[in-house]
């Protein structure tokens, strides 16, 4: 087979829409997956990350006359700080700013910083409209929570967050020295993980440096379907643990894998230690790429490329063939959905 030959028999179980997206790259994306761009049902699971590429995500599958795309709905960790976890009643909207940010971000932020930053969202209304959005595109997609986590290395941008309606966003722009409360972090996160335990659905989880409080927070969860930890960057000792932890259990884990993060080469005995300790079934593989901005912008053999890159890692680790491989992770990702 042809590299996008093996990658169009795969599945890429974790991807994402683009900040710069607009409604006509969502609308030129349902076409190309409408017109046959790959035949398999559950192929592109697709992430929302905040409140804009939620309706991004809707359009899109209000759109497509195949099961092509697996949705998750979440909020990703670098834009957990929009969202609010408090009422705080009748207080006007720049005090309302203030109060939030200078109690969810570390340092208080400058004028400067909270000039762009959006009024706060209440967390309990997008969860509300997540859920809503599950049980109307859950009769003909399949529906996780997710890219959901935590991450104590990320810093604030200047423009507010990544996709700002109100600045600019480009590599000129810099990130403020605020990072989020993990306390915050955690809150959300926990308010999300509950949604997924109530609607007994899968997770695609984010973490940078939290392995320890991740591992400590999910498995108090057991009604979640599958546990994903996207891109996996823990270290052996915690895959370890989290496999421990999972033998047996009704949930399901597994660790996904990318090329640009964990398929480089100074990830490479990583990799071959997590997959040593993995079950077979418990292995996956994915872009962790905005679709729109390959598909849409006619890159389409190098965004197979980056499924393929993995492919070929994981499969030379492993000792199997490519009909093996293919096999394998495609039985795997039907499970991770189920």
């Amino acid at each position: 087979m042809s590299n996008i030959s093996i990658a169009l028999s795969l599945a890429d179980s974790h991807c994402h829409i683009g900040i710069d997206c607009t409604d006509s790259d969502i609308d030129a994306l349902a076409d190309q997956f409408n017109n046959g761009l790959v035949d398999k049902d559950d192929f592109f699971h697709i992430m929302t990350t905040y409140h804009l590429d939620v309706g991004f995500v809707d359009r899109l599958l209000s759109q497509l006359k195949s099961s092509v795309v697996v949705a998750y709905f979440g909020v990703h960790p670098w834009y957990s700080h929009l969202f609010s976890t408090e009422d705080h009643g009748d207080v006007d909207l720049l005090q309302l700013k203030k109060l939030h940010y200078n109690k969810v971000l570390v340092p208080a932020p400058s004028e400067d910083l909270l000039s762009v930053l959006p009024v706060p969202i209440s967390l309990e209304e997008h969860m509300t409209k997540l859920e809503r959005l599950i049980e109307i595109h859950g009769h003909k997609f399949k529906c996780g929570i997710g890219e959901i986590g935590l991450d104590k290395l990320f810093r604030v941008p200047s423009n507010g967050y990544f996709g700002s309606q109100l600045a600019q966003n480009n590599g000129a722009t810099k990130l403020s020295s605020c990072k989020v409360s993990m306390e915050h972090q955690t809150a959300v996160f926990d308010r999300q993980l509950q949604l997924a335990n109530k609607l007994k659905k899968h997770i695609s989880v984010h973490c940078v440096k939290a392995h320890g409080l991740l591992y400590d927070i999910i498995p108090r969860y057991t009604s979640i379907s599958s546990v994903i930890l996207h891109s996996y960057s823990g270290s052996s000792d915690q895959a370890k643990r989290w496999i421990t932890t999972y033998k047996g259990k009704k949930s399901k884990l597994f660790f996904s894998f990318s090329n640009w993060i964990n398929g480089t080469d100074n990830k490479r005995c990583l990799l071959e230690d997590i997959i040593g300790y993995a079950e077979d079934n418990q292995i996956l593989v994915e872009t962790d790429v905005s679709v729109d901005d390959y598909l849409v912008r006619g890159k389409h053999e190098d965004y197979f490329l980056h499924l393929e890159g993995i492919f070929e890692k994981v499969g030379t680790i492993l000792g199997r063939d490519q009909d093996e491989m293919v096999e394998l992770l495609r039985r795997n990702m039907c499970r991770s959905i189920e």
